[in-house]
C-alpha cells in the first residue's frame, strides 16, 4: 500500500512538472532578435506620438498668433486725394469716393477729400504720388500733357463729344481694355504710380468772358484763362491764353488780367462764383462734354494693399461714374437754369463755327502723334470714333 502511494505522489510530481515546463519557458528572457524588433516597434510608436504632439504645438502656436492679431489695432491708412476744382460734378465724384472708401474699409483707410493746393499746387499732384509725397489722387491730366503727352488727350477722349456710356466702353472694354492698360503702364513708366480707375463725369465746358464771343473770330485777342489742348486751340484762334490754378480765375476776370476762362463744367463755374465776374457763356460749341479724371495711387501703396481693400477702392471710383452721369445731368440742366437766372446771356455758334472749333481740335491732337504711346492710343481710337462720326 505505501509503495502504491508513493509511485502516485511521484507521478503526480512529474504531471505538474511537465505542465510547468512550457510556462517558464515563455516567461523566460527574450532572445536577441525578438528585444531588437519590440524596440524598433516601440521607438516607431514613440516617433509617431512626438509628431503628433509637435502638430498640436503648431496648430496652438497659430491659433495664439491669430487672435493676438485679432485683439491687436489695425493700422490705419490715411489719404487725402485732391483734384482740381473745389466745386462741381468732379469735386463731388471725389467726396463720394472718399465716403465710399472710408465707410466700406471700416475706417481702415481714412480718406479726406482736400481743395486744390493744400497738399501740393494741382501742376505737381501726380509727381506728389509718383514721389510717395501723398499716397492718392483725384487729378487732372491735362495739366501734364508737357511732361506726359498722352495725358494731353487722355482725360478729354481726344475732345470728341462722347457719352458717359461711350467713354467708359472706349476706356475700359474696347478691344479688351487696350486703351486703359496703354495709359496704365504709361504712368506707371513714369514714377511709382498705379492707375487704379476712372471716373466719368459730364462735364458742360463752355468759354466764359466779359466780353461777347459770337463767333470763332471774336476769340482774336482777347486775353484768356486756359490749359493744355484747349489753350492750344484758342491760341491757334487768335486767343492770347495764359494759365493759373483754379482758385486764381476769379480774381484774373474780376480785375481785367484776362477776358475769358474755360474751367470744368457749368456747375463747377457756377460753385466757384464765375457768373459774378463773366455776362457771356457759350452753350455751342462746348470745350468738352465727357471728362475722365483718373484715381492713381502710389504702386508701393497699391501693392500693399489687402484684395478686399483693392477691391473697395476700386467699387467706389466704378460708382462715381454712375453719380458723375446721373446726377451730373441733373447738376448741369440746373447751373444752366442759374446761369440765366443769373443774367448770362447763352450763346450758340453757327454750325459752320462749330466745325471749324472741332477741327481746331484734331489737328491740335494730331501733334501728340510723335509720341508713340499717343500715336498707340490714337490708332487704336481713330476706328471707332470715325465709325461714330465723331472724326472724318
Amino acid at each position: 500500500m505505501k509503495r502504491k502511494r508513493l509511485l502516485m505522489m511521484l507521478g503526480s510530481v512529474c504531471l505538474a512538472l511537465m505542465l510547468a515546463l512550457p510556462l517558464v519557458a515563455s516567461c523566460g528572457p527574450a532572445t536577441p532578435e525578438e528585444a531588437t524588433e519590440e524596440i524598433a516597434e516601440l521607438e516607431s510608436k514613440l516617433s509617431a506620438e512626438k509628431a503628433k504632439s509637435a502638430g498640436l504645438e503648431d496648430d496652438v502656436a497659430d491659433l495664439e498668433a491669430e487672435i493676438t492679431a485679432l485683439k491687436a489695432p489695425g493700422e490705419v491708412l490715411e489719404w487725402f486725394p485732391a483734384t482740381y476744382a473745389s466745386a462741381g460734378m468732379i469735386w463731388d465724384c471725389l467726396v463720394h469716393i472718399a465716403d465710399v472708401i472710408t465707410r466700406n474699409s471700416d475706417g481702415r483707410i481714412v480718406a479726406t477729400p482736400t481743395v486744390p493746393g493744400a497738399v501740393c499746387p494741382v501742376e505737381e499732384q501726380l509727381d506728389a504720388v509718383a514721389m510717395g509725397v501723398t499716397p492718392a489722387m483725384f487729378w487732372y491730366p491735362g495739366y501734364f500733357s508737357g511732361k506726359i503727352p498722352i495725358t494731353a488727350v487722355s482725360a478729354d477722349i481726344f475732345y470728341a463729344p462722347v457719352n458717359k456710356a461711350e467713354a467708359k466702353y472706349l476706356y475700359e472694354d474696347y478691344e479688351g481694355g487696350q486703351i486703359i492698360e496703354l495709359i496704365r503702364d504709361t504712368y506707371a513708366n513714369y514714377g511709382d504710380i498705379y492707375l487704379v480707375g476712372y471716373s466719368y463725369v459730364a462735364v458742360d465746358g463752355p468759354l466764359c468772358s466779359n466780353v461777347p464771343i459770337y463767333s470763332i473770330t471774336d476769340l482774336d485777342g482777347v486775353p484768356w484763362r486756359s490749359s493744355e489742348v484747349r489753350a492750344e486751340v484758342l491760341a491757334h484762334f487768335g486767343a492770347a491764353t495764359i494759365w493759373c490754378p483754379g482758385d486764381e480765375i476769379y480774381t484774373l476776370l474780376a480785375t481785367g488780367v484776362v477776358d475769358g476762362c474755360n474751367y470744368g463744367g457749368v456747375p463747377t463755374m457756377i460753385g466757384m462764383g464765375f457768373h459774378e465776374v463773366t455776362k457771356y457763356w457759350t452753350k455751342k460749341p462746348l470745350t468738352g462734354e465727357t471728362c475722365a479724371i483718373p484715381f492713381c495711387v502710389s504702386g508701393t501703396v497699391w501693392n500693399g494693399l489687402p484684395d478686399d481693400l483693392k477691391s473697395i477702392v476700386q467699387t467706389a471710383i466704378r460708382s462715381s461714374t454712375v453719380l458723375g452721369a446721373l446726377d451730373g445731368q441733373l447738376a448741369m440742366a440746373d447751373a444752366w437754369r442759374q446761369a440765366e437766372e443769373y443774367g448770362m446771356e447763352i450763346i450758340e455758334w453757327s454750325d459752320e463755327d462749330c466745325d471749324e472749333w472741332y477741327e481746331g481740335f484734331r489737328l491740335k491732337t494730331q501733334a501728340y502723334r510723335t509720341d508713340p504711346a499717343v500715336d498707340e492710343l490714337y490708332t487704336l481710337l481713330e476706328p471707332v470714333l470715325k465709325e461714330w462720326g465723331y472724326w472724318e
